[in-house]
């Protein structure tokens, strides 16, 4: 399935998305596509996996580079992050962190590049298995260094739907986007849990400042 798709200022085509491959190992994979504006394919990747289906689901070009963020989600376990670097023209992989997302989920919904630092605008829930109070999701932003290290992150308190990642990978009614003077916009279709609440919007700067 298709995650995300980045399209360059020169017309190249950028596709990410992820498969199972079967029933022995690796069982998943994260593929890569590259076509130009005829939709020839250029290039194809696949890094695999032997954990659960990874969705990485936002994605940039930063000079030459295709930065792609995303996640492995465990039901009832800890979750996994990762930052992926890929040499645009190559589709080689040029560089890959992750972390352990202890107790939460982590779904990418967009990343940056502002000031030499990579943003990710990204919606985080605990990982409940029942309709509990826990199963708030919160809208966050991430701050890494342009080589992939961690730099710092906030989120915000209050309901950004009741989806569990696990099973709904992409929570469908919020998005966000960046404003001209680098600022973050956040709107979503809370919830209390039941019943919708209408729209909330955020609007924040890099430093989660109202």
């Amino acid at each position: 399935r298709i995650n995300s798709f980045t399209v360059g200022s020169d017309g190249f085509i950028y596709v990410v998305g992820c498969d199972q491959s079967g029933y022995t190992t690796p069982y998943y994979g994260i593929f890569f596509l590259k076509f130009d504006s005829n939709l020839d394919l250029v290039w194809a990747k696949k890094l695999t996996s032997d954990r659960t289906l990874p969705f990485f689901t936002a994605s940039t070009l930063y000079k030459n580079e295709l930065i792609i963020a995303g996640g492995i989600r465990n039901s009832g376990y800890d979750g996994f992050f990762s930052i992926l670097k890929l040499n645009a023209s190559t589709g080689d992989l040029v560089m890959r962190n992750t972390w352990t997302v202890g107790a939460e989920n982590l779904i990418a919904k967009e990343v940056y590049v502002q000031n030499d630092t990579i943003l990710l605008a990204a919606l985080m829930n605990t990982n409940s298995t029942d309709y509990t109070s826990n199963n708030k999701t919160m809208p966050a932003l991430l701050k890494f260094g342009m080589d992939g290290r961690f730099l710092s992150a906030l989120r915000f308190r209050g309901y950004a739907g009741v989806n569990h990642f696990h099973s709904r990978e992409i929570d469908a009614n919020n998005s966000f986007t960046r404003t001209d003077d680098g600022k973050f916009v956040f709107a979503t279709q809370a919830h209390n849990l039941w019943a919708a609440q209408g729209i909330t919007t955020w609007k924040f700067d890099t430093n989660g400042k109202l």
